[in-house]
């Protein structure tokens, strides 16, 4: 698929494409200027000190610890888990190799299939969601329609041998990260008024890995190609998440489902979401 030669940022926000036409940054580069001081392994999924990790983080997002390095621990399941300080990282879940070769290769060519939109810092998006104002907390429906028929055909039935049968989400964000464009995002928390407990994002096309931040403390977790993570607990409240440009070496696409909260499932809102349930299923 072609990827977009044009620029969909504004604001503080910035790529490659208008950081070589102004020399701005905004902020893209700023966060990352030090790399994360631990990174997760990819095999046997330790925590460790990055610089005790073989490689290096920004030419190979997929580190190894030493031990692993010399006698390999493979694990088809990640849960890293540590305690910084007063920090406490806890509540990401990756599963490798979520879906097979054959599944991306179809997902992909279903999701090439509609309309790319450009997006901020480098970025390309297609949102499958409603419509919705996070600042006064309001949210349209009329324009939603569900899911796209390839995550419930690909996705949804697979759900139930990661315990996840139980989720139900209302929306799907795709978003296309390509090392040309010098894609990336930010350190942010999901929303929490509409958006519940668990993100749930399969990665597809390449490796990367995803940044958690809380101020003093910063982790890089692997995602391995055709890898499902699950965030939530203290990772998805307590902790910033980022993807840094310099982890993206090839053309990578992330599917996040997002559910409702229990918060907008209660009170007034509670019509909306039956509405939004009721549509998606």
């Amino acid at each position: 698929v072609m990827s977009s030669t044009k620029c969909g940022c504004t604001g503080i926000r910035s790529c490659l494409i208008c950081e070589d036409k102004s020399g701005y940054t905004g902020r893209s580069l700023r966060w990352f200027e030090s790399s994360p001081a631990l990174s997760q392994c990819f095999q046997c999924g330790r925590v460790v000190a990055t610089e005790d990790c073989v490689g290096e983080l920004a030419a190979q997002p997929l580190l190894v610890c030493v031990p692993c390095h010399l006698a390999p621990q493979e694990q088809s399941v990640l849960r890293p888990r540590f305690s910084f300080g007063e920090s406490e990282f806890s509540g990401v879940t990756i599963t490798k190799n979520f879906i097979s070769e054959k599944e991306e290769t179809r997902l992909i060519r279903d999701i090439d299939s509609e309309t790319w939109v450009d997006s901020q810092s480098g970025r390309r998006k297609q949102d499958y969601g409603p419509k919705v104002n996070f600042k006064k907390k309001k949210v349209r429906i009329g324009s939603y329609t569900g899911l796209p028929s390839f995550v419930s055909r690909s996705l949804q039935d697979k759900f139930a041998d990661v315990h996840l049968g139980d989720f139900y989400p209302v929306e799907v964000c795709n978003l296309e990260y390509t090392r040309e464009r010098g894609s990336g995002i930010d350190p942010h928390v999901d929303d929490t008024w509409i958006w519940g407990q668990r993100l749930v994002t399969l990665n597809l096309l390449s490796h990367s890995c995803v940044s958690f931040l809380n101020g003093t403390c910063a982790i890089s977790v692997p995602l391995p190609q055709r890898s499902l993570i699950v965030v939530q607990g203290p990772a998805r409240y307590q902790w910033e998440h980022a993807i840094d440009r310099r982890h993206i070496r090839k053309r990578r696409v992330a599917v996040t489902l997002r559910e409702l909260s229990s918060e907008f499932m209660a009170g007034s809102q509670l019509v909306a979401g039956e509405k939004l349930l009721n549509i998606a299923y």
